[in-house]
Parts: C-alpha cells; structure tokens; sequence
C-alpha cells in the first residue's frame, strides 16, 4: 500500500510541476491532499517529480523501443514478400523492395542520400556498378531499377552466376 501511496504522490507532484507550480507549492498541495507526511518539503517534491518524469521517459523508451522493433519485422516482412519477383524482373516489386529497405534506412537513422557501390564480376569478366541514391523521385527510380534487372537478365542468359550476383545484391554493408 506504501508503494501505491509513493507512486501516486510522486504521478502527482510531476502533473502538479508540470502545470507550473514550485516545489515548495507542490509539498503543500500533497500535504493537503493527505498524499504526504507534514516532515514533506520542497526538497521531496523535487525529487519525486523528478522519480516521476525518469518512470515516465523510461517506459515511454521501452516502449517506442518495441514498437520500433514492430515496424521494422514488418518492413522485413515486406521485404521478403517482394524479393524473389525483384529478381524475376518486376521493376513495381523491385520499388517496393528498395522503399522498404529505404524506411528501415530511415528508422535507423540513415536518411541521407546514400551510395551504394556493388562491383558485380560474370563469368564472361564483364563488370557492372550499381549506384542507387536514395534521393530519387520514384519515376527515376523505377527507371534505374528496370535498367538493373535488364542487365543482369542478360547477364543470367549469357552465362553469368546468377546466384552470386544475387547474393551480392542481397549483402549488407
């Protein structure tokens, strides 16, 4: 019952704190209120409002930490959905894909406009780099997209390895 009583007065002293009251007016308000002994001062009410505020940051952190975690298994998931029609060629899927990868980008972040080099080597020694910047209307986009998976289609039908550029594609920095 103590432990109710201390986290009560200090959910109080926090709200009281916050609508602009002093701590000398938040131990008298709580003494008045019976959620405080009369040895209550001001030096109390600091320290419970502030005990309050940390409880509230604290589960409020661990909180956005889950959600967080959510939207991101969600984006994977998104992610995993679209892979294998990307690699068949469907520059929608293949926009899908890098806008989700882009939205975990940004969840972690990483918003900026990014590079990313990819030096794909065929067994016919043809070598393509790949830049994707992530600051592209989505019409260019899906341009640079459909002109990626032409090329390693025709990479694919002209002898390359197919699952090594695939697993290069699919390799995170």
């Amino acid at each position: 019952m103590a432990k109710l009583t201390t986290l009560k007065r200090r959910a109080k002293a926090a709200e009281l704190r916050a609508a602009g009251m002093t701590y000398e007016a938040i131990a008298a308000a709580l003494k008045d209120e019976g959620l405080a002994n009369e040895g209550y001062n001001r030096s109390m009410a600091r320290l419970d409002s502030e005990r309050a505020v940390k409880e509230i940051v604290r589960t409020t952190t661990d909180t956005l930490i889950v959600k967080r975690a959510e939207v991101e298994d969600g984006y994977r998931e998104v992610i995993t959905a679209f892979r294998d029609t990307m690699l068949m060629g469907d520059a929608k899927a293949a926009t899908i894909f890098l806008k989700a990868y882009d939205s975990i980008a940004r969840l972690h972040g990483l918003d900026s406009a990014q590079k990313f080099d990819i030096n794909m080597n065929a067994d016919i020694h043809a070598t393509q780099s790949i830049n994707i910047h992530s600051d592209l209307d989505d019409a260019d986009l899906a341009k640079q997209i459909d002109a990626r998976l032409k090329t390693l289609s025709a990479m694919q039908n002209i002898g390359a390895d197919y699952d090594f550029i695939t697993a290069q594609l699919n390799t995170p920095d």
